[in-house]
């Protein structure tokens, strides 16, 4: 005879309004939907650069010398500008992606802490893949700033916001473990939950 209870016996719990969890939830909710508007100026203002400096042309009344050392300085102002325009489509992306996961995190605050355990591990995966980002930004500014030195600020701007987000997202995963194993631990206790 089969002593366990059965899953669908077990009561759901939800987390309080005032839960640490839920607030962190909903902050880490917040930092995603700001986060996806900075990528999406930052991304626009990008591409928005490396278009133009795509389309760099040297002077025609230029003497030898002068369109030949021009027409190589343009190869590397379109190159940049193709980084640009590279790290702005990948901003794009990171701005889709904030926005999946802002909203997701904010419909997890009123769903059983189970399902909230669930879910939430791809949101720290996405955490990981934000400071990998965040690099990547930062490495793409040093090389901007090199034929656009303003260029540098949009770029950290946006690894710092991204770091910035990451951090919230990661604490707010750890948040939903803690409270997801006190759960877990009420119900052995209470014996509603076996481990095999």
């Amino acid at each position: 005879m089969n002593n366990q209870p059965d899953e669908s016996t077990v009561k759901d719990v939800y987390l309080s309004d005032d839960s640490k969890t839920k607030k962190m939830l909903k902050v880490s909710a917040i930092m995603d939907f700001v986060t996806a508007a900075l990528y999406l100026a930052v991304s626009a203002t990008i591409i928005f650069f490396g278009v133009r400096m795509m389309n760099f042309k040297p002077a025609d009344d230029a003497e030898a010398a002068e369109a030949f050392g021009a027409a190589i300085s343009g190869i590397f102002v379109i190159l940049i500008g193709a980084i640009f325009i590279l790290f702005g489509a990948l901003s794009l992306i990171f701005f889709i992606v904030s926005i999946a996961y802002g909203g997701t995190t904010l419909s997890l605050a009123n769903k059983p802490i189970d399902k909230i355990a669930r879910r939430v591990r791809s949101i720290k995966v996405g955490a990981i893949f934000g400071f990998i980002f965040a690099a990547a930004l930062a490495v793409g500014g040093i090389i901007s700033a090199v034929s656009a030195p303003a260029s540098i600020v949009l770029f950290f701007a946006l690894a710092a916001m991204t770091i910035a987000t990451s951090v919230v997202n990661l604490k707010m995963v750890s948040a939903v473990e803690l409270e997801w194993k006190a759960e877990l631990e009420r119900r052995q206790e209470a014996g509603e939950y076996y481990i095999q």
